[in-house]
């Protein structure tokens, strides 16, 4: 007579395994939007709408299971999932077309209006600092909100070391838990590049026009 195997013995162990279903399933999808988009097989627009939204339930879910689940990356190899793309994306933290400018020659015009919000992020994140605002679920929004409008504007050139450091950064946080606070060294290295994207970006605005 066939019997059925429980994989849970109570409702906690039972939604912890669909937890993590529901992880397995959003690195599935993940990957393939990422291979999609590589293919050219969804337009940009579609590519940003779908990875925005996986990336946010995969930081939903990630929360839930972190006390299970502490490293993503054992839990591809436990699961023995391929997909290294995800992985990257997941890694950064925000769509490829929000890490890579459109970038054009001086001679294009440019809005005043992203310049402006630019502008007001920078100071909106190095201000968070000095008033010691320095978890990661405070500075990552401001960190991928910053990185998104300097793709925005087209003399911004796709290897600026400003983007790349806040990327760097980017990547620092993802690794660490949303409650997590960085340390006292830390917090000055990226107060430091912070400052230093933030004169090199003026010193583009100069140079352009």
């Amino acid at each position: 007579m066939n019997k059925d195997i429980k994989l849970a013995a109570n409702y906690r162990e039972r939604e912890e395994y669909d937890n993590q279903a529901d992880l397995y399933a959003i690195l599935v999808s993940l990957e393939q939007l990422e291979r999609a988009f590589i293919r050219d097989s969804v337009s940009q627009d579609e590519y940003t709408t779908a990875c925005s939204k996986l990336m946010s339930q995969y930081k939903t879910v990630f929360r839930v299971v972190e006390k299970i689940v502490p490293n993503i990356y054992d839990f591809v190899k436990m699961y023995k999932l391929n997909c290294p793309a995800a992985l990257a994306r997941i890694e950064i933290g925000i769509p490829s077309t929000v890490e890579h400018s459109n970038y054009k020659k001086p001679g294009d015009s440019i809005s005043a209006k992203h310049v402006a919000e630019v502008v007001q992020t920078y100071i909106t994140v190095m201000d968070s600092i000095k008033l010691s605002m320095v978890a990661v679920d405070n500075l990552h929004p401001l960190l991928g909100d910053l990185i998104q409008l300097l793709g925005n504007l087209n003399f911004i050139p796709p290897d600026f070391e400003g983007k790349t450091k806040i990327k760097e950064w980017l990547i620092v946080l993802n690794k660490l838990r949303a409650s997590d606070e960085l340390d006292e060294e830390q917090v000055r290295q990226l107060n430091f590049d912070l400052e230093q994207s933030y004169n090199a970006f003026h010193r583009l605005l100069d140079d352009y026009k």
